[in-house]
């Protein structure tokens, strides 16, 4: 095979190509040819990562070739010193410093240039190759300078100044000595120099050294003016000069004579190159010169350009006098993103300025100049600092200025930089957030840790910002458990917030959250001075008609709850109130659709008739509805409201024309709105405390059935939760909405709180699904949760519990109460108890004990509300927890109830607590008052025995039961009431030991882990303590007898162990 031809490697594209072909004849490669090879590898590869180069290097093709040049060249001739004069330059364009060859071959070739083998031209590519190695300091360099100065006289001028800058610029005053010897004994060649080349190479070279080297005594100035001299004798075109190298020189002349005129002409060829950026771009195009050192002339002027566009920028931003003109100068690309902020606080500006804010707001976000703002404001999130990003949320909260994407960037960005933030500005933030509809976000357990421990110290104006922000949304979201915090901390802000600020936040929160008895104190106050006329101010003694309905909804809706508060004087000072109020309300033609619809509900609810308030009612609806002025919600609560007026005033009289014209609109408009105004409809009516109107939803349950496939998770979960409030039975609506929560955990888009929240909706209207798989699908979906707020983790084990569902093994309810641990927040009143009532009803007593136990009782803030402290009190005395701190608290807290405003389920509680007391407790001493146990009694009694009043406590199981025992010839009776109804009691006498009490079980009795729930087990506990000895029987395991003589030898094993009785011990033996 022939020697590979140099045309052959000069024509390689590729490194990959060449190595080819050094693999293929590297053998065979001559010296010339193998250094040209290298040196043409070297060229391909420079444009490669270090990686890739290192690894192209260090191929075995490569290094072999290296070795064996190598040994080719280990002569003294000047063939050998041109071949590894070839190598230093190619380690040296690739920048291979630790290559093992290089110190070797370094020193061969100084062996070499000492005894005059390396030429000029030669010498010079090896300091050139040196000093791209950074190897011209300490011995390397003294060598290559004495070398230099021993030969300066046989380079060239351009030569000489090129050698002369690689040494200044890497020895810096080290080089001193060359550059004098230059000034001193190379001046005449500037002076005669006739090729202009040489000419303007030498002299720019030899001014960069000399200004990279400063001399001492300083280089003279007739030398640098000769220098000058020869660049305009040579005709110097600075616009032909590369920007690196244009700005090199441009920095050399200024330093060394920043008044001649060539220093000037480069600065206007630079400053003409900046005005050529893009002015946008000017940012980003500074710093990414930083990191050349020669281009640092070129930062400053491009910083300057900077600032003075900066300057303009800001001036255009402050004198913006609309907002839509402000938008297209923010979405323009000239702004930095320190500026975009300061545009988006001028837009809020604007906005309040207006005469109506919400009005502008509305047309702001309609408008197409605002959304290509969202792409710049995007671009800007990573660049700036923690208040800027706080200005920038909260702004775009104020304009509701929503983009997804741009508010998930925002929230992972501040997210990171939490630390820098005070607890108000963190309050601030997560303000923003809630505006802009972010239910969750992984940060929030951050945010509320901080907002916690300082709500206390907030501002009245960011207390309400909170407090209506979060009120909106769905029980499911994050800041949800803020809410009661808030209403404390506004009961006890100094000074209070004013009037039409409290008395909104007030309606916000009632919907989700009762009001300390404080804040409803203050703002009753208030109210009186302003409907007595002794308020001050502009307001005084006139409160409009819209101010009027949302006191009236407040108080109407507090009613109840004071009523459940035995020694409260609200509840006596409300109802009089609310009746002045009434008749106060004399023009609703101002007051907006919503309170309009309250209104109407509120009248229902206290059932008043005011015939002038009803007239005026109608009026406003008719013109409303003739004008399209009522959302689908809005008719759904008017027409339930008038009905359920109607039947509880005129129940004789027929129905109103108005409510059969509503309701046929709404039954209109559902066919035609879209999914989320049907959502919204029934969320607002199943907020309606009172009869729930099921028949008046069919057309709005038929709806929502054909329409449930394009639920977004949000919209499914407010409907699943709706449908669970009114305990609404349509199981073809809960399997649409089933197959829509399923395709959406495919997708992975549900958030862990909504799954909790379903779960617990699902557990309220006992539907499990198709086969439980959706419960299951559920459980797994938490469990892959980084953490689970403790609200979610209540969520969770109550729909477990009312399910009867046991997490699988894996993910019990201790895994997940991990990871509410990883949130790092506590439970409060509410969530405690019912995560204990949960944990106990689900059989995991165990797990419910260490929770108790591990319950901090200082961090509980307030009272419990009745139905928590019911709730409470029953855990911990279910778990025989009477030495607990909190069982003081709780007793005291159920002292102070009102038995006659509570409910039922309450009283059923409370009795179960008094059997408790009285039965497993009696050496505490500790009772509840008489009047409240005497009602609980009356309700428990009327609750046990409503079985035997509705003709269903005799089951055909207790039937087949009964049959059994008399042909067992054992004496028994049905249904017998002692405290809690029991199926079946054989007496002592007949046992001979204790009266048996036959409980029979259905299979909702059971978890899925067949354990009996915590609630029957308390009553087979507090039957023994009765005196009874229970006999349980599934009721599963008996339907699965077949024939008498089974059952007969079913029942005598149950009941064999409990029978003393002599007469009766043959009769019962199961062996017989």
């Amino acid at each position: 095979m022939s020697e590979l031809a140099p045309a052959t490697i000069l024509a390689c594209a590729q490194p990959s190509e060449l190595v080819l072909l050094i693999e293929q004849h590297g053998a065979r490669l001559s010296a010339p040819l193998g250094a040209s090879a290298l040196h043409v590898l070297a060229t391909l590869a420079a444009p490669l990562a270090d990686e890739e180069q290192r690894a192209l290097i260090n191929s075995p093709p490569v290094k072999s070739l290296l070795l064996q040049l190598g040994a080719q060249l280990s002569g003294g001739g000047e063939a050998d010193a041109e071949g590894l004069t070839s190598i230093l330059w190619a380690i040296g364009a690739l920048r291979l410093a630790d290559s093992p060859l290089l110190h070797g071959l370094l020193r061969r070739l100084l062996l070499l240039a000492s005894h005059g083998v390396v030429r000029p031209a030669l010498f010079l590519v090896l300091v050139q190759a040196c000093a791209r190695l950074q190897l011209l300091s300490g011995g390397v360099g003294a060598a290559v300078l004495a070398h230099a100065r021993a030969q300066s006289a046989a380079l060239s001028l351009g030569e000489m100044a090129t050698l002369c800058r690689a040494l200044a610029e890497a020895m810096g005053t080290a080089a001193a000595p060359l550059l004098r010897d230059v000034v001193e004994k190379r001046r005449a060649d500037f002076e005669t120099v006739r090729d202009r080349k040489q000419a303007l190479h030498g002299a720019c070279s030899l001014l960069v050294a000399l200004a990279a080297c400063p001399l001492d005594p300083p280089v003279p100035r007739e030398f640098v003016s000769l220098l000058l001299a020869a660049l305009h004798a040579h005709r110097l075109e600075p616009h032909s000069l590369e920007l690196p190298r244009l700005a090199e020189l441009y920095a050399a002349v200024h330093s060394l004579d920043a008044d001649a005129a060539v220093c000037g002409a480069l600065h206007a060829e630079l400053a003409g190159r900046v005005q050529q950026f893009d002015a946008a771009s000017l940012g980003a195009t500074a710093e990414a010169m930083l990191s050349t050192p020669a281009l640092q002339p070129v930062v400053a002027l491009v910083r300057q350009r900077q600032m003075a566009r900066e300057d303009q920028l800001g001036a255009e931003i402050g004198a913006a006098n609309d907002e839509l003109t402000l938008c297209r100068l923010m979405a323009s690309g000239m702004l930095s993103p320190a500026q975009l902020c300061k545009g988006m606080e001028k837009l809020v500006q604007l906005v309040l300025a207006s005469a109506d804010p919400e009005g502008r707001v509305q047309l702001l976000v309609a408008s197409a100049e605002l959304q290509p703002v969202a792409g710049k404001l995007l671009l800007a999130v990573p660049h700036l600092d923690a208040l800027q990003l706080r200005e920038l949320v909260c702004a775009m909260a104020t304009v509701k200025f929503h983009d997804p994407r741009l508010v998930s960037s925002v929230c992972e960005t501040i997210s990171s930089c939490l630390h820098s933030l005070s607890s108000s500005d963190i309050g601030k933030v997560v303000w923003a957030f809630c505006t802009l509809g972010l239910a969750q976000a992984p940060s929030y357990a951050r945010m509320m840790r901080s907002i916690e421990r300082s709500v206390g110290t907030f501002s009245a104006e960011l207390l309400c910002q909170l407090a209506n922000a979060i009120a909106p949304l769905t029980r499911s979201a994050a800041c949800s458990r803020l809410l009661p915090k808030l209403a404390l901390a506004l009961s006890r802000c100094q000074p209070p917030p004013p009037f039409d600020s409290l008395l909104s936040t007030a309606r916000a929160l009632c919907v989700r959250v009762p009001l300390p008895e404080g804040l409803l104190r203050h703002l009753l106050g208030v109210i009186l001075s302003e409907v007595s006329g002794e308020g001050e101010g502009p307001m005084a003694g006139s409160l409009s008609s819209a101010q009027l309905v949302d006191a009236l909804w407040v108080f109407v809706r507090h009613v109840p709850l004071l009523a459940q508060q035995a020694r409260s004087s609200l509840a006596q000072q409300l109802p009089p109130l609310i009746i002045r109020l009434l008749h106060l309300l004399t023009d609703l033609s101002q007051v907006p659709s919503d309170a309009l619809s309250h209104l109407v509900l509120l009248l229902a609810r206290i059932t008043r008739s005011q015939p002038p308030l009803l007239q005026q009612i109608g009026v406003q609806v008719e013109e409303r509805l003739a004008r399209g002025g009522l959302k689908l919600a809005h008719l759904y609560c008017i027409a339930w409201g008038l009905r359920e007026l109607h039947d509880a005033l005129m129940p004789s009289t027929p129905v109103p024309p108005l409510v059969e014209r509503l309701l046929a609109e709404a039954a209109r408009r559902c066919r035609a709105e879209d999914i989320e105004q049907l959502v919204d409809a029934l969320q607002a009516v199943s907020f309606i405390s009172a009869r729930r109107p099921w028949k008046l939803l069919e057309t709005l349950i038929q709806e929502l059935r054909t329409k449930a496939a394009s639920l977004e998770p949000k919209q499914l979960v407010n409907s699943i939760d709706s449908i669970a409030r009114m305990r609404l039975d349509d199981h073809a609506l809960l399997e649409a909405l089933e197959a829509c929560l399923d395709r959406h955990l495919e997708r992975g888009v549900v958030h862990e709180a909504q799954a909790a929240a379903a779960l617990e909706c699902f557990g309220a209207v006992q539907y499990s699904g198709r086969a439980g798989a959706i419960v299951h699908k559920l459980f797994r979906r938490l469990s892959e949760a980084p953490f689970l707020q403790p609200h979610s983790l209540a969520s969770l084990l109550h729909g477990a519990a009312q399910l009867r569902v046991a997490p699988a093994a894996g993910t019990d309810v201790s895994f997940f109460f991990g990871l509410m641990q990883q949130s790092a927040l506590s439970p409060d009143w509410a969530d405690w108890g019912t995560i204990l009532w949960s944990l106990i009803e689900l059989d995991r007593a165990d797990v419910a004990m260490e929770a108790l136990q591990a319950i901090d009782a200082e961090t509980l803030e307030g009272s419990p509300d009745t139905h928590t402290t019911c709730t409470f009190l029953w855990a911990v005395l279910a778990l025989r927890q009477t030495s607990h701190p909190l069982f003081t608290r709780l007793v005291n807290a159920a002292r102070q109830l009102n038995a006659m405003a509570m409910l039922p389920s309450q009283l059923c509680l409370i009795m179960e607590c008094v059997l408790m007391l009285k039965l497993e407790a009696a050496f505490l001493n500790v009772a509840l008052p008489s009047e409240m146990c005497t009602r609980a009694s009356a309700v428990w009694q009327a609750h046990q025995q409503r079985p035997i009043a509705d003709h269903t406590a005799i089951t055909p199981q207790l039937l087949s039961v009964s049959k059994c025992l008399e042909a067992l010839g054992v004496r028994y009776g049905l249904n017998v009431f002692n405290n809690y109804l029991i199926d079946a009691v054989i007496p002592q006498e007949v046992s001979g030991s204790a009266n048996l009490a036959l409980l029979l079980h259905p299979p909702n009795h059971y978890t899925t882990a067949r354990g009996l729930v915590g609630s029957v087990q308390l009553r087979s506990r507090l039957l023994g303590k009765l005196g009874f000895s229970v006999v349980d029987i599934p009721i599963d395991m008996w339907d699965g007898l077949r024939g008498d003589e089974a059952k007969l030898h079913a029942l005598r094993e149950l009941l064999a162990p409990h029978i003393k009785s002599p007469e009766n011990v043959g009769r019962i033996d199961p062996r017989q």
